[in-house]
């Protein structure tokens, strides 16, 4: 199936969708039902031929970084208009493979990653780190959403649209048989459907963990107020550009982290100097 310019939101965990933006065209092959637990899943490749930009915020920890360091530029937002990638969403999850995306000369991105629901050990983990992540020079605290709650649901999976769904029903039915106006009826309470659906939604897709491999480039010059971080990303003599290896691992606020955290702090040794 062809499809034109679709809105990324629309495949993208909830959680995530601050951090990118952007629409994609290409040839996909849709499965599974509204119907079904399974959800609807699609697959396919996408290229980006001057109709369609895919965009990256920085929310994203790095870019926040490396707009702190090079005084030519900022990556506050970094525009994709050139490349491909593939994208296949299953329930609860997401894959994108083979990307190869070009934001003029600012910006290169390739590599792949994959978005996952947690075990139960990686979502206590998570928490744990969540608790000592105060420190962190790029971290601001907003986007984890894993606390205890989290850890103490015997399965944080089964909390999904499907469940916020029967829950307003069943909140409904009950309200009926008493006498009273079904829930979702009542202005005065905050249990609106849509809005549960909403809250749900975004919970789950923030307990998601992402994983992956990345290799960024930026431009050479990119690094030339702070010579410590040039000694340790030194410009690729092929490419003249500066590649930078970006693994990818965790919950949504960590994904990045520790490579912004190494941009702040090199940056920072070299101003002592």
């Amino acid at each position: 199936m062809l499809i034109r310019s679709v809105g990324l939101a629309s495949v993208l965990p909830p959680a995530l969708r601050s951090f990118v933006d952007g629409s994609f065209s290409g040839n996909f092959k849709v499965s599974g039902s509204t119907n079904s637990t399974e959800g609807v899943g699609f697959e396919g490749d996408t290229t980006l031929d001057g109709q369609d930009t895919l965009t990256l915020r920085d929310r994203i920890y790095l870019l926040k970084a490396l707009s702190g360091v090079d005084y030519v530029r900022n990556y506050h937002r970094v525009d994709f208009n050139k490349g491909s990638l593939s994208i296949k969403t299953t329930a609860g999850g997401m894959s994108l493979t083979n990307v190869d995306l070009k934001a003029g000369e600012l910006f290169t991105l390739s590599g792949n990653m994959n978005v996952r629901l947690p075990t139960p050990e990686e979502t206590k983990a998570a928490v744990e780190k969540n608790k000592k992540a105060g420190s962190s020079p790029v971290y601001d605290g907003g986007d984890s959403g894993l606390d205890e709650a989290v850890v103490n649901k015997k399965d944080e999976s089964d909390f999904t649209l499907r469940r916020a769904a029967r829950e307003v029903k069943r909140a409904n039915e009950r309200a009926m048989q008493a006498g009273t106006n079904p829930v979702s009826q009542q202005p005065e309470t905050n249990f609106d459907g849509r809005q549960f659906e909403a809250q749900a939604s975004e919970r789950l897709a923030r307990t998601l963990f992402y994983e992956g491999s990345f290799e960024i480039s930026i431009p050479p010059d990119a690094f030339d107020a702070a010579p410590r971080l040039l000694a340790r990303y030194p410009i690729d003599k092929e490419t003249g550009r500066i590649p930078m290896k970006v693994p990818i691992e965790g919950a949504l606020h960590e994904v990045t982290l520790k490579q912004g955290e190494d941009v702040y702090q090199l940056r920072e040794a070299g101003a002592r100097q």
